[in-house]
């Protein structure tokens, strides 16, 4: 996930590049959600007889155009 070296990207001074920024963001908010969820996971809040059986996948190579 966190990967530390070099891509051949555009980076800041101090290496680091939006990519990078973006998923230790990720993980900082999966952290502070997660023990909220266990908790009401453990008092019966969450339901977790559902069968999803659909996923609805979009994959961009790239990134969006910058004109939408």
């Amino acid at each position: 996930m966190l990967s530390l070296v070099g891509r051949g990207q555009a980076v800041t001074c101090n290496g680091q590049t939006r990519r990078d920024f973006l998923q230790v963001g990720a993980l900082g908010a999966i952290g502070l959600s997660l023990p909220a969820l266990m908790a009401a996971k453990a008092a019966g809040a969450i339901d977790e007889s559902k069968d999803d059986r659909a996923c609805i996948m979009i994959f961009n190579l790239g990134a969006p155009s910058q004109l939408d």
